[in-house]
């Protein structure tokens, strides 16, 4: 027997070793697979790309290795990862559901021609039936979201055929005839996915809601969405269909309620904001309209949105500024004037509410501060008599008469019948400068507007009286005096006119006609004294 030499020894042992290291290797590998793949379907997703990178950094292109790795970067939505990984599968084995993973990869990375060529090359594999029904519905898939619509109904009805039962299949086909405008169709196909999938109901009963709307059956739409918030009381965009639904059906406390359960869902949206704010609008409540338009506002919505937005404030500040008036309210006041300011803000251009904010200061006998806003009113809206009317009560208040009787007279040029403003144009001349030829003349105007006008008769006959125009005065006061005849103030100046007038005998008539009136009126009681001696 030949003696084995030590050196051969050593090379013997150290391929034992190495042998022995492999397959230690190798069983350690596979551990690391079947773990990594043991926790991807617990849902462990991170555990498993460890023991899965462990694994395949052993063995790179094992299919199972790169397929799970892929399924659990898929998980993660770490599209382009997994897409690598897949293609490494690829490299390896070309089966139905690595294609299935890739297509599905694809479409979520937005590259849909390349869904469609691994859906294409999937539907081409022979596979089992149900492996060539997913991949038709799968291709199906892609041609929903390339918008080619008869194309992806063809298809998935080759995946019906091989598995009929499947709802996925259903609900997909029912979205296909919803794109298409086939609402019956759609309906159809998802009552057919929710009978073979009842836990399907949230989705799929948002989904019918949504085909009945189409199909104009308005109260299976609105049962349908109540359905669908009775299977999850938190789904947001069923709220939002359902307050749709009330608000085109004019139903404005259901649609408000379905809209607010919405924003607690989903705050901030601006088109939902409008709509509460528009229907609080239209129904009178201001202050709420408000409050959403300026969410809505503060949100981006823009257009109509600012015409709403001033309306609304235009409006709290006309409301207020009546319960000021009614009632002299310093509170409602600050509030109207705060309104008025916003709408002026919102809109510089809004010239009645410079108007408001005008009366507000003239009735805190701010009457500069009055004049003012008038003046701004006037430059927006150069035609409105009113304007020009508040503008001389403003001027008047502050002892401008020269002032007020040029805004009262381009107030008359502006609406000649403006009876207000002919009045108060009389009266300052009357009473203030003392002209009291200018003031009959606007009595008299006053009267072609309304001849049954007593004060304007009585004041036209005085201002006769004091020119001593007698026959005039007298005509003006008994008509006066025939509208108003226990009037003492017109008696007494008719009596005064015949007596001026050199008539003692009817003189004395209207004399004592003012003491039947007022038994202690001096002036009558001494005139007709004098004229009895006499």
């Amino acid at each position: 027997m030949k003696r084995i030499s030590a050196k051969r020894h050593l090379t013997v042992g150290l391929t034992v070793l190495i042998g022995l290291f492999l397959t230690w290797g190798v069983i350690y590998s596979q551990d690391k697979l079947k773990a990594g793949i043991e926790a991807y379907k617990k849902g462990d997703y991170d555990q498993a790309i460890y023991l899965l990178n462990q694994h395949l950094s052993a063995s790179p292109y094992d299919y199972d290795g790169n397929y799970y790795l892929g399924n659990s970067y898929f998980q993660k939505q770490n599209w382009s990862e997994a897409l690598r990984v897949y293609t490494k599968a690829y490299q390896k084995k070309v089966k139905a559901e690595l294609l299935y993973q890739m297509a599905l990869t694809s479409i979520q990375m937005g590259d849909l021609a390349q869904a469609e060529k691994y859906a294409l090359e999937g539907v081409n594999l022979k596979g089992t039936k149900e492996e060539i029904g997913q991949m038709n519905y799968l291709l199906a898939k892609v041609q929903f979201e390339q918008k080619k619509y008869h194309e992806a109904d063809i298809t998935l009805r080759k995946a019906l055929s091989a598995e009929p039962d499947n709802s996925s299949y259903h609900k997909l086909l029912g979205d296909i005839n919803y794109e298409r405008n086939v609402a019956s169709l759609a309906i159809s196909e998802y009552n057919e996915a929710l009978k073979h999938d009842p836990s399907l109901a949230k989705e799929l009963h948002y989904k019918l809601g949504r085909a009945y709307f189409l199909n104009r059956q308005f109260n299976e739409a609105l049962d349908q969405f109540k359905q669908a918030i009775e299977s999850d009381s938190n789904f947001a965009e069923a709220y939002l269909d359902l307050g749709n639904l009330y608000y085109w059906g004019n139903k404005a406390n259901e649609a408000l309620w379905a809209y607010e359960r919405y924003l607690k869902l989903a705050p901030g949206i601006k088109e939902v904001l409008s709509k509460i704010g528009k229907m609080y609008y239209s129904s009178g409540q201001f202050e709420k309209s408000l409050e959403y338009l300026g969410k809505a506002k503060s949100a981006g919505a823009d257009g109509e949105i600012d015409s709403l937005l001033t309306e609304s404030w235009f409006k709290v500040g006309v409301s207020n500024y009546n319960q000021f008036d009614k009632t002299g309210d310093s509170t409602a006041s600050a509030k109207a004037e705060s309104s008025f300011v916003a709408v002026t803000r919102q809109s510089p251009t809004y010239s009645e509410a410079y108007s408001y904010l005008g009366l507000i200061q003239y009735k805190r006998k701010n009457y500069s501060g009055a004049i003012e806003h008038y003046k701004r009113k006037i430059e927006l809206d150069p035609a409105s008599h009113n304007a020009y009317t508040n503008l001389a009560y403003a001027y008047h208040d502050l002892g401008k008469h020269d002032s007020a009787v040029s805004a009262l007279q381009k107030s008359v040029e502006l609406k000649p019948d403006n009876a207000v403003a002919l009045g108060f144009l009389a009266w300052i001349y009357f009473d203030n400068l003392k002209n009291y030829d200018r003031a009959a003349l606007y009595y008299e105007k006053i009267l072609q507007l309304d001849s049954a006008d007593c004060e304007a008769r009585g004041f036209a006959g005085v201002s006769y009286l004091i020119q001593k125009k007698y026959s005039p005065a007298i005509t003006q006061l008994r008509e006066a005096i025939r509208c108003k005849p226990r009037d003492k103030q017109y008696n007494l100046w008719l009596a005064q006119a015949y007596e001026q007038a050199g008539q003692k005998e009817n003189a004395r008539i209207y004399y004592k006609k003012v003491l039947e009136i007022d038994p202690n009126n001096k002036v009558a009681q001494e005139r007709l004294d004098i004229l009895e001696f006499y």
